[in-house]
């Protein structure tokens, strides 16, 4: 099976994965996810119209921030590295002005943007997160008619959304990068096998794939 890399039990063993038979393979790491060696991760991001203000700045910044970052690696994703967050105490918006935040988006990431909400309504009582999914594209789209204060997106924007966004706003959106998932891919923890190439999970997984016996991955039944 597949997960975020932060599931890992016990009871499995978690696959070094090769780009395509004979090259290298790497295990899903923190560091292999950082340095981009491990080969089926991605980057988490949340887009904005413009630079943010107010409320929402200060929110993307809690996000940024140790804090925000540690429910990122506590719901099962990479964290940003410490030099790529935010440094220092974050200020919420003072507790006389009331602030709602629209945050629509990728499914991937509504677990963790629910967390955020709960917990930065700790810091910040007078701050209510609306957090909603739908997938990427939906936040995406969303954002470019302008009836959401934040996007959460598991993939880059399109140059034709970016402008889009732009024709309908006026204003460029601004993608904030808040960490990294990593997809491992589990076994059995007796298994044998050690490694599996992207082509071979392409068979497994994908329509019309033809690997259904371990066999054909080069387990050899006992």
């Amino acid at each position: 099976g597949y997960s975020g890399m932060g599931y890992a039990t016990p009871h499995v063993k978690m696959l070094k994965v090769a780009p395509k038979a004979g090259a290298p393979a790497y295990p899903p790491t923190v560091e292999n996810t950082l340095n981009k060696t491990y080969p089926i991760a991605r980057a988490l991001h949340l887009y904005t119209l413009g630079e943010p203000q107010g409320g929402v700045k200060a929110y993307i910044d809690w996000i940024l921030s140790d804090a925000g970052q540690k429910l990122v690696e506590q719901t099962g994703y990479v964290p940003l590295p410490p030099e790529k967050r935010v440094k220092g105490p974050v200020a919420p918006p003072p507790p006389g002005q009331s602030v709602t935040i629209q945050n629509k988006g990728s499914d991937t990431m509504v677990n963790v943007a629910q967390a955020w909400a709960e917990e930065y309504h700790k810091v910040a009582p007078n701050v209510k997160i609306e957090v909603s999914g739908g997938g990427s594209g939906v936040g995406i789209a969303a954002l470019i008619k302008g009836t959401v204060d934040i996007a959460s997106s598991s993939r880059d924007l399109k140059p034709s959304e970016i402008e889009q966004a732009k024709k309908n706003t006026g204003k460029e959106p601004r993608e904030f990068t808040i960490g990294y998932d990593a997809l491992a891919i589990f076994v059995h923890k007796d298994n044998p096998l050690e490694e599996i190439t992207e082509e071979q999970l392409a068979e497994i997984y994908a329509e019309g794939g033809k690997v259904t016996k371990w066999s054909e991955l080069g387990v050899k039944l006992k």
